[in-house]
């Protein structure tokens, strides 16, 4: 928590103001929501700025610099923004009965400058999964040492390393990178205007008297402990509270691994099976 308020900043128990200063600019909806069945998505382009505060000491603006860059890619590659951040953008136009809204989720994507190499190289992600996930736990590794440097407290997501916050059940979890957090990258054929991670989530199996399982998919009140990205070639996927093990088979979490595992192409990118190397920034 403190190294989170010294990165950050926080208004309790005091204020204190954060060595990142967080800015978007030229915020613009270049294309509005979908009012009309046939319209499409609505979109909005912005530039997002990262910059030292006043409060950061010369010598570790370098170590902060390196936590930013990499904690932005990730964010990229892990979920949206706003109200439908944890699922990707997805029609639901074609329904056998369409209703508002048209649309639903998030995507959200990074432009890099094409002609400045280390940027594209930086931001673009590979089409082979294999790649991908030797890029993602490269660049999460990054972001844990630079945490490291600024909050000296070590940072293993190797497992058996890892360590568990609070109690998992069926309808408790926290939402949290612990050793009951899984992140999934996951490919296969979409159905239904859906990416294949995301048509698995909402399969029938998943449901409970014609609705969603709020345990997993969330409700109102209660978000849900999952989060889709959708990568075109591939989906990230995050779940938070599953069991450690198969002990709990009614774990609507630990089902939802296990039909990806099952049915689809699955790679685990977290936590680390073995320990990853990374090259200096």
């Amino acid at each position: 928590m403190e190294t989170k308020r010294k990165i950050f900043g926080a208004i309790q128990p005091h204020l204190q103001h954060g060595y990142l200063q967080v800015r978007v600019l030229n915020g613009q909806v270049t294309q509005p929501e979908a009012q009309g069945k046939s319209d499409l998505y609505g979109e909005e382009q912005g530039t997002l700025v990262l910059d030292y505060s006043p409060e950061v000491p010369d010598g570790q603006k370098g170590t902060l610099a390196n936590l930013a860059k990499h904690l932005a890619w990730l964010m990229f590659h892990l979920g949206g923004i706003g109200q439908g951040a944890r699922r990707p953008c997805y029609s639901r136009q074609e329904r056998p009965n369409p209703r508002l809204p048209w649309w639903r989720g998030s995507d959200l994507i990074p432009m890099s400058n094409p002609e400045n190499k280390d940027e594209h190289d930086f931001w673009e992600h590979p089409e082979d999964p294999k790649e991908f996930k030797q890029k993602f736990q490269e660049y999460l590794q990054k972001f844990y040492t630079a945490l490291y440097d600024l909050g000296n407290r070590t940072i293993n997501p190797t497992e058996p390393s890892l360590l568990s916050l609070g109690t998992v059940n069926t309808d408790q979890w926290e939402e949290v990178a612990d050793k009951n957090c899984r992140i999934i990258l996951c490919w296969g054929s979409p159905e239904n205007g859906k990416s294949y991670g995301l048509a698995c989530l909402h399969h029938n199996q998943f449901k409970q008297r014609n609705g969603y399982d709020k345990n997993l998919c969330g409700s109102t009140g209660k978000p849900s402990p999952v989060w889709v990205a959708n990568l075109d070639d591939y989906q990230v996927i995050t779940i938070f509270g599953v069991p450690e093990s198969q002990d709990n088979p009614d774990n609507p979490r630990l089902k939802f691994v296990n039909k990806l595992k099952k049915e689809g192409q699955y790679n685990l990118l977290f936590p680390f099976t073995k320990k990853v190397k990374s090259n200096p920034s």
